[in-house]
Formats: structure tokens, sequence, C-alpha cells
């Protein structure tokens, strides 16, 4: 006989006598050898042990669940995977099992049945913190970074020191902060100061800097902050002249700007003009003695003339930097934190708000400011689905993730500050603003810094494809391959560097395997499409084009492509379709014809 068990420090069971040849008290033995034998490390007596207890007790779920976790211990994830199997007939509640199914799925890359096994889990009793990274990263897997996201951070509050966790998240957010910026990307005057303000960000070069917001404001040159903001881009540069001209720019624009006539009042001072920094200092007073002083008032003022409101709102905002280093008296106006009611009543005054960019990124600013990014996020989220042709809420979500990107890489350096994590994730960023050379020595220097990590040779590889320095991405693939076998991404954009090669006998059967293990993967299908196409034979590549189109059904280089196919095909009246659905896509995404 045995009592209670302690199943991977998880469950209490009770194992009920049986009728069997093998006694209770001999089963008891070898369970409780194999459960030693793991803790000490020797996987191969454990698995021998547990196997003796399952041939006597054929129904043991928790022994067939154990067997599983030392499959899984040993890199054996298709056995760990039938020994949770039957574990679960025999259970189906069994957390154990869910939760290393999942673990399991999810480390093969098949995402969605991990997925499963994680929702499954969740609707049992105990939910164990470690749930939370595995289902986070296999939405992540999913490309569906908005839950993804959300896991990765309940696992960080549960675990803040956790470096791969805020790696983790990190990354998660800096791809939706690029996804919202490639959807933006069209609107030249967004990705103009997308570029800007990431280039700041990134200490990039000053000349470079001033080219983008110059290119901003040479598209819409009577937006709020823009000339504000190359005035003190070249007063750093000890441009004196062009910066002056830029503050009386952005007193054009915007005449009650506070910043702007405060640095003036500077520049005057340093000169000599005791007048001139009079006069300027005389309107700083009376602009800010009409800024409410108390958040009643505030939005009293909002409901009343929300643009007067809007205007006072960035002035805080802006002073909030300014105020660090300045060498005049700044007035003193409400703080931020106090003004609940006022931004709640610019919220809900649409009609400013709607359609409206300046009082939007106001707006959006002061909740940032605030650290209200939950909220930001619902709010704008919904405004870009509203307004479906309205590009300033996806800009800010853009802006929103790109923050909390950075907040998350201040935490990774105070966690890991030479780790390789937060060099994987700083080159990110840079790979991410297109910064590509500093990128590659970022992800270079975290190679060095842990040369067995899986994951840093495949982005490297990625970024030389993009550059199209084919023979040194195709070595980082090989080298991710070597490091993880399973990476299909990676063996796709091997067969995808290899079909830029024309090497065509070399990626045709390393993207039919990346099929094998993905079949879900429209890039594959794409890249066998193109193999075929430039093999010359266009009846192998339609269907490669139809697999991958029932994956993302709205790409239209895809669509254009295939309807090139058919007119090859001499299928004129699906080319016709095809050609119409592209036509359709175009107008509907604004792409150039």
């Amino acid at each position: 006989m045995f009592g209670k068990v302690l199943i991977f420090g998880m469950l209490a069971v009770v194992v009920r006598p049986q009728e069997a040849t093998v006694s209770d008290d001999q089963v008891a033995v070898w369970f409780t050898a194999a459960q030693r034998a793991k803790a000490s490390g020797d996987l191969a007596q454990a698995e021998t042990d547990y196997k003796k207890v399952i041939l006597a007790r054929p129904d043991l779920a928790e022994a067939r669940s154990n067997l599983g976790l030392v499959h899984y211990v040993q890199g054996r994830y298709d056995d760990a995977l039938k020994q949770f199997e039957q574990a679960l007939r025999l259970k189906p509640g069994l957390e154990t099992p869910l939760l290393f199914s999942g673990i399991c799925y999810q480390k093969m890359g098949k995402y969605d049945k991990a997925v499963t096994f994680f929702q499954r889990l969740l609707a049992t009793p105990h939910w164990p913190s470690e749930a939370d990274l595995y289902l986070a990263l296999s939405y992540s897997g999913l490309g569906d970074e908005e839950r993804a996201y959300e896991w990765f951070d309940k696992f960080v509050a549960v675990n803040p020191k956790d470096a791969e966790a805020l790696y983790q998240l990190g990354g998660s957010y800096l791809r939706l902060s690029s996804k919202n910026v490639a959807k933006v990307s069209k609107d030249s005057f967004l990705f103009a100061r997308t570029q800007a303000e990431l280039g700041e960000l990134l200490n990039r070069p000053m000349e470079a800097l001033c080219a983008r917001y110059e290119e901003a404001i040479s598209l819409r040159p009577s937006y709020p902050n823009l000339h504000w903001r190359l005035a003190r881009l070249w007063l750093s540069d000890g441009n004196t002249a062009r910066a002056q001209s830029a503050l009386a720019e952005e007193l054009t624009v915007e005449p009650d700007h506070i910043p702007t006539l405060l640095m003036i009042a500077e520049l005057k001072r340093r000169s000599g003009e005791v007048s001139g920094e009079r006069e300027s200092l005389a309107r700083v007073d009376s602009i800010a003695a009409a800024i409410p002083r108390s958040d009643r008032d505030f939005a009293a003022l909002a409901q009343a003339r929300p643009a007067r409101a809007v205007s006072f709102l960035n002035v805080l905002l802006e002073m909030g930097e300014f105020s660090k280093t300045p060498t005049v008296q700044v007035p003193t106006w409400p703080a931020l934190a106090d003004l609940d009611q006022t931004l709640e009543t610019l919220w809900k005054n649409e009609k400013w708000r709607v359609g409206g960019d300046w009082p939007l990124e106001v707006y959006a600013r002061a909740r940032m400011a605030r650290n209200e990014f939950t909220l930001l996020c619902d709010q704008l989220t919904a405004l870009s689905r509203q307004s479906a042709d309205w590009e300033m809420p996806r800009y800010l979500l853009a802006e929103v993730y790109r923050r909390l990107s950075v907040n998350t890489y201040a935490r990774m350096a105070e966690v890991e500050p030479d780790g390789y994590r937060t060099l994987l994730l700083k080159a990110e960023t840079l790979d991410d603003a297109h910064y590509y050379s500093d990128a590659a020595k970022t992800y270079r220097a975290a190679m060095s810094a842990r040369p067995d990590a899986a994951g840093i040779h495949y982005r490297l590889g990625l970024l030389l494809l993009n550059e199209r320095q084919l023979s040194e991405a195709i070595s980082e693939f090989e080298q991710e391959l070597v490091l993880d076998p399973r990476n299909t991404q990676a063996r796709v954009a091997l067969g995808e560097a290899y079909v830029e090669q024309y090497q065509l006998e070399k990626a045709v059967p390393i993207l039919h395997r990346a099929i094998e293990e993905d079949p879900k993967a429209p890039s594959a299908f794409l890249s066998l499409a193109r193999a075929y196409l430039m093999q010359g034979d266009p009846s192998a590549a339609a269907p490669m084009f139809e697999r991958a189109l029932k994956l993302m059904p709205e790409d239209v280089n895809a669509h254009y492509q295939l309807a090139q196919t058919y007119q090859e095909l001499g299928r004129a009246e699906e080319a016709d379709r095809e050609f119409a659905i592209v036509k359709r896509l175009r107008t509907k995404y604004r792409a150039p014809h």
C-alpha cells in the first residue's frame, strides 16, 4: 500500500489498491525510486522505474504524467506528449499534463495546439505563473501580439526580475509598435515624424534628425510643436540663427507656446537684449495667468473652449521637459496628475476629438505622461476601429507601445545590465528603426555575450537578407538551425535566401520541409511559388499562391502574382477575378497602383 504522493509539487493523489500480480508496496517502491532518480538527474533510471509502475498500474494517470515530464526534460517532446495524452484520457482535468502539453507544443512551434491546452488549463482550479509566459509565447508565435503582451505583462508582474520575460515583453511591445507604424507608413508626414522621434531616442546624427523634422514641417507647416522641437535641435548644435528662425515659426503656429517664449527670452538674455527678454517674459506671464489653476476650472475651459484647453495642456506637457534645464523662472500651474476631470471632458468632446490629429495627440501624450497606458491603448484601439481611414490613432498606438518597450528595456538594463537579452532588445529596437548597421553590430555583441542562445542568428539573418547580403544571411540561418532545429521560420528564411540567389535546387526541398513542419506559414508557400515560377513551372506555382492566400487573404502582391500566373496558364476568367481583387484591395488600403 502507499498513500499520498506529491507529484511534481502540484498534486496530492491517493492510489487505490487494485487486483494485480504486483503488490501496491512494490509499485510504491518503484514510484518513489523514479521520483528520486529524476530529482538526482538520472533520467534514464527514472524512465525505467516509471515504466515499471505503468506496466503494473496502467490506469495510474500520475505515473504517465511523470514519465511525460522525464521525456520533456530530455527534450523528447513527441514522447512526452504521448504520455500526457494517456494521462489526460484517464484524468481529463489533470493540471500537470495540461500545462506541459501546452509547453511542448509551444517549443515545437505548434502554437495553435499549445493555446488549446492552455485554455483547457484555465478551466482548472490552479493556474501556475509559468503558464502566463508560455501562453504569451504561443500567442506571439501566432502573431497575436495584442494577446501576447497581456500575458507577458501578467507574468512579469509576478516575476519582475525575470530577464527572459522582460525581454519577451519588450519585444512584444516593439512588434506592436512596428505593426502600427507599418499601417501609417504611407502617410509621409507621420512616417517622417516617427523617424525623427526614434532618431532622437537613439541619439542619431543631428543632421539626419533635423532633416526628418524639416521634412515633416514641409508636409504640414502649421502643425504645432514641430518648429519648437527643430529649434531645440539647432540650439543644441550651436546654430542659434536657425534656432531663432524656427522659434519664430512656432509662435506663428501657436502664439501661446510658453516654452518657445521662454527659450526666446533666454536667447535674448544671452545676447544682452534686455528689452527683448522682458517683452518675451511679459507674454509668458500673461499667458500663464490665463491657465486654469484647478482641475475643475480646466475642465470648464475644456468644455467651453476645447482648442484653448488643448493649447494650454500642450504647454504643461512641453514644460515638463523644458523645466529641467532652464535658466529663467518657470511659472507654476496644475500638475498633470491632478487633471482627471479635464482629460475626461476632452475625451468626451467628440466635436474636436474625432478627426482632429492635434487635440488627440495632446490628449494621448497627457495620458502617457500619467502612465495610463492601458486606458489609452483601449481608447485608441476603439478609435482606429471606428475610423478606419484615420491614421493618427494608429500612429499614437505605435508611440504608446514604443514607450512601453523603452520602459521595459530600462528595467532589463537594471536587472541584467550586461546580459545578452538587454543587447538583443537594443538590437531589435535599432533594427525596427531601420538603423541596420548599428543593429547588426549589436546583434553580434549579443552573440558574443551568449554564443549558444537561439534566435539571434535568425534575427541577424533577416536583417542581412533585407540588406541583400545573401551569403551572409544564409550562414546566419544555417547557424540558427544548428542551435534550434525546430525553428521553422529560420528554415523558411533560408529557403527565401536561396531563392534570391537563384539556387532553386536548394531552396525547393528546404521550403517543402518548412511546410511539413508548419502548414500555416504563408511565407513558405509564397517563396515556393516564386521558386516554381523561376523554374518555369506556373502550374506548380499557382496552388502555392492559392494556399498562401487562404492564410492571408488580403495580401495584394500575392493576389497580383497569382493573377499573372493564371494569365500565363491561360486561365483568363480566374486571372480577371484576381486582378479585380487587387483593385479592390488597393482602393481599400490606398496603395499606389
